[in-house]
């Protein structure tokens, strides 16, 4: 899709016309983790409801590299399409958008749900006070090196609670859809872990 540019600020204000635009909101700098965070939400509501065929978001952070963020994991956010961009990348946008330039943006990936699953196990010895270990398995990019430790420590403690915390009933849980909101731990909660009230931190 083709349109003019046109740069948001995060209260959702903007010079031109943004009816047909692609409009780019410029987050101030700030470690982002979510598109439910209203300062990032607001300014792209207000372009499409302004109608504009699609943001780019500029998610600048601490590294000058591309933040993803989290996301609704039920349905879609927005009716149409929301791009991320790198702040590195972002300077001849910017200018474009200062100098009424138009852009294309091309979307190149495949949308849709795919099938995903928690898994957990539980040792129930019936002493009714549950210690309950979760840790995601899924993340945005090259997270691996987050997670691969966290599901290597939480393997080792549940290898060690057996034995170790023997006077409470065990739930390990794994959870998927981390970056949609915590989807996987919001159904695990239903499905999966022990009831709230007979845990406890």
């Amino acid at each position: 899709m083709t349109g003019p540019l046109v740069r948001l600020d995060v209260k959702g204000r903007w010079l031109g016309e943004m009816a047909g635009a692609i409009a780019l909101v410029d987050l101030p700098v700030g470690r982002w983790s979510t598109m439910m965070a209203k300062p990032v939400r607001g300014p792209v509501e207000a372009a499409f409801a302004a109608g504009a065929k699609a943001v780019v978001v500029i998610s600048n952070g601490p590294t000058g590299k591309i933040i993803a963020l989290n996301t609704d994991g039920r349905k879609p956010m927005f009716s149409s399409p929301v791009a991320l961009l790198a702040p590195k990348q972002a300077d001849a946008f910017r200018a474009g958008a200062i100098e009424g330039a138009s852009a294309t943006l091309h979307l190149e990936g495949e949308g849709g749900r795919r099938p995903a699953f928690n898994f957990g196990g539980r040792l129930d010895r019936g002493k009714g006070r549950w210690l309950a270990i979760s840790t995601p398995r899924s993340g945005w990019f090259t997270c691996a090196g987050e997670r691969g430790p966290g599901i290597t420590a939480w393997l080792w403690l549940a290898r060690w609670a057996v034995q170790a915390v023997s006077d409470h009933d065990l739930a390990f849980i794994c959870n998927l859809g981390h970056e949609y909101e915590y989807l996987g731990a919001a159904e695990a909660k239903a499905k999966i872990a022990p009831p709230v009230a007979q845990t406890r931190f």
